[in-house]
């Protein structure tokens, strides 16, 4: 691996004089990654418009990363997100529903286009899988999303993607109305993340849709606030794209920078 010089800095101290000289061990990884945390650090801020000049220059720089390809269908699928269309829609004149409406169509189609170029560039990476499955869903495309899941989980050991795809599918059998395969379902993805808050309240409202109403409510009880403050759940993050990459990536942009 080729190393570069990138800039020398000087210290003095009375007479003595230290210079050092920062090196950086691949210029195209350092870039790739310095790109991809400027559009994650947005997506974490939920700073949508801002993403697209970055996003676009990503595209060109680097056209055959999946992670590029993820994030321009994580753009486009939170564009399609109900309260984006509301905030995009202020200003604008004529029928806004029908407007909402057919951005949604198409903001739903270019994340379709993007998710799939991921799982085409990387057929292992589990969160292009999922999401394609969940925005297929959103689209009504109910066999196809199952089958996108499916790979999902099968594609990864870690237990983040492995719940979430247990939770999406749990959601296809909700639409089919399947509310038995959705049950189960519900309980493997509370199985794989137990302090998950979503899958607690999913159950509840079966069991209220099913006339329990005791077990509703004893589910609704173990929600109460807990001693450790507030239960992580990877569905609360799943609106902020990759921003669960930054620390990781973070580490390894430390690695390249040689003192």
């Amino acid at each position: 691996m080729r190393s570069y010089s990138t800039s020398v800095r000087r210290a003095t101290t009375g007479q003595s004089k230290v210079v050092r000289t920062i090196r950086i061990l691949s210029w195209p990884q350092a870039g790739q990654l310095v790109t991809l945390l400027s559009i994650w650090l947005l997506q974490l801020r939920g700073d949508l418009p801002q993403i697209q000049a970055p996003l676009a220059r990503a595209q060109q720089r680097f056209p055959q990363d999946p992670l590029v390809a993820l994030a321009l269908g994580s753009l486009h699928e939170a564009s399609a997100a109900p309260n984006a269309l509301v905030e995009a829609s202020v200003g604008r004149q004529g029928n806004l529903e029908k407007w909402r409406q057919e951005e949604r169509a198409y903001r739903l189609e270019q994340a379709l286009a993007a998710y799939r170029q991921a799982v085409a560039l990387d057929p292992t990476l589990a969160e292009a899988h999922l999401r394609l499955g969940h925005v297929l869903l959103l689209a009504g495309k109910i066999d196809e999303a199952d089958a996108s899941l499916a790979s999902a989980a099968a594609a990864t050991a870690d237990k983040r993607w492995r719940y979430l795809a247990e939770m999406l599918r749990a959601d296809t059998a909700d639409a089919r109305g399947d509310r038995a395969a959705a049950r189960q379902r519900y309980q493997a993805a509370l199985d794989a993340w137990p302090e998950a808050q979503s899958p607690v309240l999913a159950l509840s409202r079966i069991d209220a849709y099913e006339g329990d109403w005791p077990a509703a409510q004893a589910r609704l009880a173990t929600l109460a606030p807990r001693a450790g403050g507030r239960a992580e759940d990877p569905w609360w993050a799943y609106g902020f794209g990759q921003a669960w990459r930054i620390d990781a990536s973070l580490a390894a942009l430390r690695r390249l920078v040689v003192r």
